[in-house]
């Protein structure tokens, strides 16, 4: 964590910094990060089994990763491309096929969010929160990514969670590229430019190798800039590349600090979750609106 790290003059959301800051924060993890979802995710699987999971880039609802990637189709001339162009056309067909395949299929995200400054002082051991610069208190995110207020937002020590991850690779062995970092929100970055699978240092190797090889050298600028529509989610996102198919559940147990529940969570449901946050000692909040203003008791629901 780069705590040293200060937001430029004049700014109070690194996401409205210019592009050039996020360089900055290369190899920066903020001090806490959050994860909504509903409440039958959490409570059933996230919460019970103590594991998160790092879903398939093809699944997030973001277009620019979940629709097709267009591949440059191959270009030939003269008397070869007369006769060989159904062949050409048929190839490119296989290669666009298996660009996306790769990329939908073969990499996986964790999404999170993070707080207005992702260094901010951490929420552990502070009952009470009204603030809209801390990531929990996101109306967008309640009303989109938990059925409307109804879910839960996982609060995480952003540290913990990197390490967690890494470790997870590092003990089955698997030698992933493992990438983590800020989402850009850049227009002219987000139209993704880089090619697929046609990158000249993979030149000379099997296709299928030019094809995960290149995301890989260029996963910058294919997986860490959206538009700025998504600006409001302040999203940290961590990106693995595995050809394994298994699912990669992240053990959270020493990396979650606390589960605040939306303003329509239903009562009932609250035993089961107090019942879940004692093994984990960890506190149960509830947020409320007060005329539009987020109010935040952490213990609202339980106090270890």
């Amino acid at each position: 964590m780069q705590a040293n790290i200060s937001l430029p003059s004049g700014i109070n959301d690194y996401v409205d910094a210019p592009v050039a800051f996020f360089d900055l924060l290369d190899e920066a993890v903020p001090t806490e990060v959050c994860h909504y979802t509903s409440k039958e995710t959490a409570i059933e699987y996230i919460l019970e089994d103590r594991k998160i999971r790092l879903g398939k880039l093809g699944l997030t609802n973001d277009p620019r990763e979940s629709k097709q990637w267009i591949v440059p189709n191959l270009v030939w001339s003269g008397d070869f491309a007369k006769d060989f162009e159904k062949e050409i056309a048929e190839s490119s067909v296989m290669i666009q096929n298996e660009v996306n395949r790769v990329l939908k299929e073969e990499w996986r995200v964790l999404c999170t969010v993070c707080h207005n400054y992702p260094y901010s002082d951490s929420y552990e051991g502070k009952k009470e929160y009204d603030h809209h610069e801390y990531r929990f208190s996101h109306s967008r995110m309640w009303a989109q990514y938990t059925k409307n207020h109804s879910g839960v937002c996982l609060l995480f020590d952003g540290e913990k969670l990197d390490d967690n991850i890494h470790q997870y690779f590092e003990l089955t062995g698997a030698n992933y590229p493992i990438f983590h970092g800020f989402v850009r929100y850049d227009y002219n970055g987000s139209v993704r430019t880089t090619p697929t699978h046609l990158d000249m240092e993979f030149l000379y190797e099997q296709p299928i190798n030019r094809i995960r090889k290149t995301p890989i050298k260029h996963h910058e600028p294919n997986f860490f800039y959206k538009s700025p529509e998504w600006k409001t989610e302040h999203e940290y996102r961590w990106l693995v590349h595995s050809t394994d198919t298994s699912e990669v559940l992240i053990p959270i147990g020493n990396a979650i600090k606390a589960v605040i529940v939306g303003a329509d969570f239903p009562k009932v449901y609250e035993a089961s979750l107090i019942a879940l946050c004692e093994k984990l000692k960890i506190p149960v909040g509830r947020i409320s609106w007060d005329n539009g203003r987020p109010y935040v008791n952490r213990y609202a629901i339980y106090q270890p």
